[in-house]
């Protein structure tokens, strides 16, 4: 049997990780302008899928690689163009 070494991570941990605020982060997982499809979505905590949700620390990690290997290439939808300027 395989043993994961996988985490979840609640929001505080994810703004420190990102370095993005926590109105950023909803941001990116709503469905408007500043949406993210490819932001991690949340994973619910509770038996109920109400109350406290947390993020694959895996997932987060992998996002922010995808992040670095674009760098400069595309303007930060969250940002504009000025994210990839400088």
């Amino acid at each position: 049997m395989s043993c994961s070494t996988r985490a979840f991570i609640r929001l505080p941990r994810l703004c420190t990780i990102t370095g993005l605020s926590r109105s950023s982060i909803y941001l990116r997982l709503g469905s408007g302008k500043y949406s993210d499809p490819e932001f991690p979505r949340p994973v619910s905590l509770s038996p109920t899928g109400k109350g406290a949700v947390a993020w694959d620390l895996d997932e987060v990690v992998s996002w922010m690689e995808k992040r670095l290997g674009r760098r400069g290439s595309s303007p930060d939808p969250i940002l504009g163009p000025t994210a990839a300027e400088g």
